[in-house]
């Protein structure tokens, strides 16, 4: 899915959402830990490499989202060339249903019109998520479908 974010109206939703950028490792670990339960193998991923310096890398921004200081939801950037992808946009499920997933969101794409860019995109994997985007002003540009191989039983 495209965003053109020169025709979004985009706005900030009050929210009781805190979102700050990750710039630690305690911070990865606490992003990591709300994507576990959804994919124990990206955790493990998180926690192989939070020992690197986060701020080496200017195209890949991560971001947490904190309700009474407990982490809640996820969402990560990717920069390149004149494009800013939407990644790990994640709420736990304890907090599904209150629009922290849309805060999330219009949070991202603030941040990438601020950085000057004037395109997102992302890969809708929900028909809830797909939706949000949907309504964010986000267009289909296809479809896929993704199989997993559950391994010998």
């Amino acid at each position: 899915m495209l965003c053109d974010l020169r025709q979004s109206n985009l706005s900030l939703r009050k929210s009781e959402l805190t979102i700050k950028a990750v710039t630690n490792t305690a911070e990865l670990l606490e992003f990591a830990g709300v994507i576990k339960p959804y994919d124990p193998h990206a955790f493990l991923f998180y926690e192989k490499v939070c020992h690197l310096d986060l701020g080496a890398d200017e195209h890949l921004h991560f971001f947490v989202g904190y309700l009474d200081n407990k982490p809640i939801c996820t969402g990560s950037l990717f920069f390149k060339y004149e494009l800013a992808g939407i990644y790990d946009i994640i709420t736990n499920e304890n907090y599904q249903g209150r629009g922290f997933g849309t805060a999330m969101m219009e949070f991202l794409m603030n941040y990438v019109k601020q950085k000057g860019f004037d395109y997102v995109c992302l890969t809708a994997s929900s028909d809830s998520g797909f939706r949000i985007y949907d309504r964010l002003g986000f267009k289909s540009l296809g479809t896929f479908e993704c199989f997993e191989w559950p391994g010998d039983k």
